[in-house]
């Protein structure tokens, strides 16, 4: 199996010289070292005894001597270039990007009619057409001359306008081409040329790196490495050697604001569908449901496919610096709050901004402490959350600046609050034993000295993309191709990592040309991920970094996380397209095997996860409109959807590390469950609704007591199949119909990973391990309850109800928008119910929630309950049945009768899936033999329908079957292909008729249609197979036997007394259906 990535930027190489990334080893003629008798392979040795050191010495002097010139050269240029020019301020920055006199052979001379230069610098923002005409007005010359300027912009990154000994005539042409917003600089013609001859070393190095001198290949590639990471011997002022000094651009804020303005020419026509105010008939409503019903899977577009849809509608022109990655799907969220499609250009300077970025002006680190330190301890979840840690439990203050780097530029016109954040909790300050360590052997070894190479790579923003790119091309021709010199650049470039970012994220011109690409080669080697997290805290920085961000649009280290941040949708962050590289990143190091054993075994990892991942926690909520359509349709699920499905899937990628082995340790798992059960819960009781006023939760949780008053006649009869008993339960009060809902649950989807890696654990013992008192609620963010019940009235049985509630709201939320109930709200909530359930995200959506509510029914209850028969009248609470179950046949306020049956159809459909649905349920040891059943069942259900092309199957199947190693061989043996007949044609499968009896009409993935239509497929080759008529045959399903785990259990439900009322008064209503309702339909 061949798995293809593609990843963004522009930094990939060839991995013929890394062993590591070979399962054997690869020879390359060009890469590999030479086996051959007397010659040392690649990075053994720094030089070889055969050159003398007459010559090696010169060589070495001469490298080094360039390499600092470049950073002499850089540390002088401005890395702010929208700084308000004056004849002054160019003077004066002549004036201090002189060379020193006694390393450049004599002081720079003063001349009084100094040359200057004015330079255009490229973004991705503005047109080649643009850029033309504003160029050629300012300089009073042809189109062109504009032309040809904007060209050699778009192809080099910079484009030298214009020379003159005028500064006052080259400050009119800038003042000029800015009004076009974009970027222009004037400095000194002997500056800019002396930036153009770095460039040309560049060059040179590049050609020498690949030279041999006498019969040694490797001395000059070598003696390159080894020079990058020696320090900078300085040369200069180095007036700019800090980063930021003079503040950063905002060039993020422009793209974004740009794109907005774009994407809201899109929305404006599903806007103006609902600003009518128009009664709805519930026959429209039912029939509009149906129709979305029938584009559930087929025809039904991603977001990213709507986006690209409509944008490649546009005729947009041609843009400088064209590439393919301004066609990436995720540069298509749209800002969280813009309440108004005519106001989407807000000022991030707001009172919006006030709210959430509260982390941008932190104080200064604290003082340096004695250098002996200790390892502080593992705390849990619920030790130090408000971060307010007593004296002697926080860890010891840092002996040096708490990471390398720490001075990060701030956001631009991020207005900060002037009280002091709160302290972080306790995990998100620890540190690895190997952290800032005082053993280095030399500056390169040691984060907290700066070599050469942090210059070079901190000054990238300082370049041009044809500089960047070359010099980038350098670092992987040399540095990275060697290993010994490619562990010490990933260990560097962990250190300058968090600033790297906060000049990605915002000031970046052109962000796919960007040095923090480098981070792919780094990353996915395992010995360098095991360096950068050990010795770097790498992991822990990258989660900070990610927290901070979405937080306050400022990245930050770890000691700047706010414990009451939420996420600043107000602010940009969320709809920032470059936060996805980090996402990215982040996935890389969770698929590493060291990291997950360090997840695995230090829980602070996962408590910094679950800190990031309870920020999306039912955010986006959505309330019942009645009576009206909604005047204006929120596009703040879009932005909310993308960042979701990239938290979803780190979720999964962070419980792949709790996994069952073969050592039978269920310890760590047991531990994560927990952690996450109580984040869980804390969070759903409403104890954190006040630090997240705009999620879902309002109000604290209160309870009712369901009780069963009406019984059949026939429960004395039932003896031991139905334990006849007068039994009320205490449950969570909520109703689906009137609160608000979202679909956005990444803490339940964490904690159902987690209980899916633990399946192997018995009931009994999971059921200890999530056994909670009224000890383990924490509330840091307010000192009392608006509402009555005290956490001290909830047992523990109630408490673990409130884990799997909001799993279940949501399954009633979507039965209840399949009735037509929520019609009135908008066709954007039926596209975020179909990103949902959609091919694309279901794994890690929907599925997650049933899983719960699987979960739920074997776990809540006390020990003298029937099993599972709390968490069923639970659902049927949810569901609005109560009455119903209990032959009270009244419609339920808020309901007519078409909507009654729509739901309660739906009620009978999820307790068959939930019986049904089975793959995830198996343990450990029987998921390998059923891996194949399971991939030919997926199969098996998307080409019952009809034949397919292969591009048609992979669309229809989730990644986990499309990526198996078996699915090339499973659909081929499974399918006939018919071959394509002509150009315009594709080969399509077509299901061999035997495995039709896979078939199960009522999957968990199809809509009311689908069911319908597979049911008629089945009953139809059966009645052939076993020569009967199609009416006469029932589909019976083929359960998957649990023999032992935790789903054990699961239908054990079916035995409950309540599970018999719900059977017996669901088939009493159909038979009494014109008694029960005089409008109740017979077909239904």
């Amino acid at each position: 199996m061949v798995y293809i990535s593609v990843s963004p930027g522009n930094s990939g190489c060839c991995d013929c010289a890394d062993d590591e990334a070979w399962v054997r080893p690869v020879h390359c003629t060009i890469h590999s070292a030479d086996d051959a008798p007397g010659l040392k392979a690649a990075g053994k040795t720094s030089q070889t005894p055969t050159l003398p050191d007459e010559l090696l010495t010169p060589v070495r002097m001469t490298i080094a001597k360039a390499f600092d010139y470049m950073c002499d050269v850089f540390s002088c240029s401005p890395e702010q270039l929208r700084l308000q020019k004056t004849e002054d301020t160019v003077r004066r920055d002549e004036l201090l990007s002189r060379l020193t006199s006694h390393l450049y052979g004599g002081a720079e001379v003063d001349e009084s009619d100094e040359e200057y230069a004015l330079v255009l610098w490229n973004d991705e923002k503005h047109t080649v057409t643009d850029v033309q005409n504003q160029v050629a007005k300012a300089c009073k010359k042809s189109k062109s001359f504009g032309l040809q300027k904007a060209m050699e912009v778009n192809d080099n990154g910079r484009s030298i306008i214009h020379y003159s000994h005028d500064l006052a005539e080259l400050l009119r042409m800038a003042a000029i081409i800015e009004q076009l917003k974009v970027t222009v600089t004037v400095r000194s013609a002997r500056d800019t040329f002396r930036e153009q001859m770095c460039s040309s070393i560049v060059d040179w190095i590049s050609d020498i790196s690949g030279c041999s001198i006498a019969s040694d290949p490797h001395v000059l590639r070598n003696t390159i490495c080894e020079e990058l990471l020696r320090p900078w011997r300085m040369g200069s002022e180095a007036t700019n050697a800090s980063i930021g000094e003079g503040g950063i651009d905002d060039h993020e804020h422009e793209e974004n604001v740009s794109n907005r303005r774009e994407q809201a020419r899109w929305f404006r026509p599903l806007a103006g569908i609902n600003v009518v105010r128009i009664n709805v008939e519930n026959d429209d409503d039912n029939e509009e449901a149906d129709d979305d019903e029938d584009g559930d899977d087929e025809g039904d577009m991603t977001i990213e496919e709507f986006l690209m849809a409509e944008h490649e509608d546009l005729g947009a022109e041609e843009a400088m610096d064209l590439d393919l990655h301004n066609n990436d799907p995720l540069a298509m969220a749209i800002d969280d709050n813009d309440m108004d499609l005519d106001l989407v250009d807000i000022d991030t300077e707001g009172p919006a901004e006030n709210l959430e970025a509260t982390l941008a002006g932190y104080p200064a680190p604290p003082p340096p402490p004695p250098t002996t330190r200790r390892r502080t301890r593992s705390v849990t979840v619920n030790e130090s959350d408000d971060g307010e840690q007593h004296p002697s439990s926080r860890p010891d203050p840092p002996s040096q600046p708490s990471a390398p780097f720490s001075n990060l530029p701030k956001t631009p016109k991020l207005r900060v609050k002037s009280n002091r954040p709160i302290r972080p909790a306790r995990y998100w300050l620890e540190t690895p034993e190997e952290y800032r360590s005082q053993s280095a052997s030399t500056p390169a070894e040691d984060l907290w000295q700066r070599v050469r190479l942090d210059y070079l790579i901190l000054y990238d923003l300082r370049m041009w993309k044809t500089l960047r790119i070359d010099l980038r091309h350098l670092y992987i021709s040399t540095v990275v191709t060697v290993p010994q010199f490619k562990r010490i650049l990933g260990l560097r470039f962990a250190g300058l990592y968090t600033m790297l970012a906060q000049l990605y994220l915002i000031a970046d011109r052109e962000p796919d040309h960007s040095i923090i690409n480098l981070s792919v080669q780094m990353l996915t080697t395992p010995s360098i991920t095991a360096e950068v997290v050990e010795r770097g805290n790498f992991l822990t920085n990258l989660l900070a970094i990610l927290y901070t961000f979405l937080t306050t649009r400022q990245v930050g280290f770890p000691k700047d996380v706010n414990p009451n941040a939420t996420l600043a949708f107000d602010a940009g962050a969320v709809t920032n397209r470059r936060m996805f590289h980090f996402f990215l990143d982040t996935r890389y190091m969770f698929q590493s095997a060291f990291v997950q054993e360090k997840v695995r075994n230090e829980p602070r990892y996962l408590m910094q996860f679950i800190d990031l991942v309870k920020l999306h926690q039912g955010i986006c909520p959505n309330v019942r409109a009645v009576g009206e359509h909604v005047e204006y349709e929120a596009d703040a699920w879009i932005s909310a959807t993308l960042i979701i499905k990239e938290i979803n899937r780190l979720c999964r990628q962070v419980a792949e590390a709790f996994r069952w082995s073969d050592d039978d340790d269920t310890t760590p798992v047991q531990r994560a469950i927990r952690y996450a059960a109580q984040a869980t819960f804390i969070n759903a009781f409403g104890l954190e609704r006040n630090r997240f006023p705009a999620a879902e939760i309002k109000e604290a949780q209160t309870f009712l007591r369901l009780l069963n008053k009406k019984r059949p006649k026939y429960i004395e009869a039932i003896g031991c199949e139905a334990i006849s008993r007068d039994q009320s339960y205490s449950l969570p009060q909520f109703d689906v119909a009137t609160g608000a809902m979202s679909f956005h649950h990444p803490l339940h989807y964490l904690l159902s990973w987690l209980l899916e890696a633990g399946v192997d654990i018995t009931r009994e013992q999971m059921q200890r391990v999530l056994q909670f008192t009224s000890a383990d609620f924490r509330d840091p963010w307010q000192t009392s309850w608006k509402t009555a019940p005290q956490t001290t009235n909830f047992d523990s049985a109630e408490i673990m109800t409130m884990l799997f509630e909001h799993p279940l709201r949501v399954c009633a939320w979507l039965a209840q928008m399949r009735a037509g109930m929520w019609v009135r709200n908008g066709v954007t909530l039926r596209h975020q119910m179909h990103q949902y359930r959609g091919t694309v995200q279901r794994d890690v959506s929907y599925q997650r929630d049933i899983f719960m509510l699987q979960a739920g029914l074997v776990l809540c209850g006390n020990s003298d309950e029937s099993l599972g028969e709390r968490f069923l009248a639970q659902i049927v609470d949810r569901f609005d049945l109560s009455g119903f179950v209990n032959g009270v046949f009244d419609l339920y306020p808020g309901y007519d009768e078409q909507q009654r049956l729509d739901v309660t159809e739906e009620f009978f459909h999820l307790l068959i899936i939930l019986l049904s649905e089975r793959q995830n349920l198996l343990p450990g040891q029987d998921k390998p033999s059923q891996h194949v059943k399971l991939l030919q069942r997926d199969v098996a259900h998307v080409l019952c329908f009809k034949p397919l092309s292969f591009s048609d199957i992979s669309n229809r199947l989730t990644d986990r079957v499309a990526d198996s190693e078996e699915f090339d061989s499973i659909l081929e043996s499974m399918t006939n292909f018919r071959a394509p007949e002509g150009l315009n044609d594709s080969g399509t499968f077509e299901l061999h008729p035997r495995f039709i009896e896979l078939i199960d009409p009522y999957y968990a993935y199809y809509n009311r249609n689908q069911r319908e239509e597979a049911e008629t497929v089945y009953r139809e080759y059966m009645a052939k197979k076993v020569n009967k008529s199609a009416t006469d045959i029932v589909f019976e399903p083929q359960l998957q036997p649990i023999s032992s785990g935790l789903f054990k259990t699961l239908g054990a439900f079916t035995q409950t007394t309540l599970f018999s009322e719900i059977i017996y008064w669901g088939l009493e209503f159909c038979l009494r259906h014109d008694e029960a309702s005089d409008s109740a339909q017979i077909t239904r």
